[in-house]
């Protein structure tokens, strides 16, 4: 959720008019390569500048949306009504949307083990609240991330990894396809 609206506007011209477009929504500071970093904030090497439901694409144009540490920070209702079919707007049919989340499961398998800290577990629930974007509204387990694509309409979520360390996170990173028409 944002404060106020930032009006979309593209920064890197060239990077947005090549064939099968790949977004990397809420790039920050980790950029990747062969694909369209997009921010709500200008930073060095963002392409876009754009709220993730005011994006400067049209239905049906991208390849790929992918996503990291970015859902936790929508509530799970904007998600399911909003943001979900927005982005299964965007792509292609048999367009991939990625996501890579906090994989709430293993972090409380680790706490509960005692191979994480309390601060951690904190951390990776609730956001490092340092300023007004660093919230996390949800949390996911594979299972449950899964299911809301599913009846957002993806089809065949594949998990791609579960309980991989970044940091002090533990994280899962899905697949899911826009169904071919």
């Amino acid at each position: 959720p944002t404060a106020g609206r930032v009006e979309p506007r593209i920064i890197n011209t060239d990077a947005v008019s090549t064939p099968n477009l790949r977004l990397n929504l809420g790039a920050g500071h980790v950029l990747i390569d062969g694909y369209i970093n997009v921010d709500l904030r200008e930073m060095p090497g963002i392409d876009v500048v754009a709220a993730v439901d005011a994006l400067p694409f049209e239905p049906a144009s991208l390849a790929e949306i992918s996503s990291s540490h970015l859902l936790e920070h929508f509530p799970e209702e904007q998600l399911r009504r909003q943001l979900f079919p927005y982005w299964f707007g965007l792509l292609t049919p048999g367009g991939h949307f990625r996501a890579i989340v906090p994989d709430m499961e293993a972090m409380t398998t680790a706490y509960t083990r005692g191979e994480t800290s309390f601060g951690n577990l904190r951390a990776v629930t609730y956001g490092g609240q340092e300023y007004e974007g660093d919230f996390h509204y949800t949390g996911f387990t594979p299972d449950s991330l899964s299911d809301l694509l599913l009846e957002s309409g993806f089809s065949s979520p594949e998990l791609i990894a579960k309980a991989r360390p970044n940091g002090s996170c533990l994280e899962f990173e899905i697949v899911a396809t826009r169904p071919p028409v």
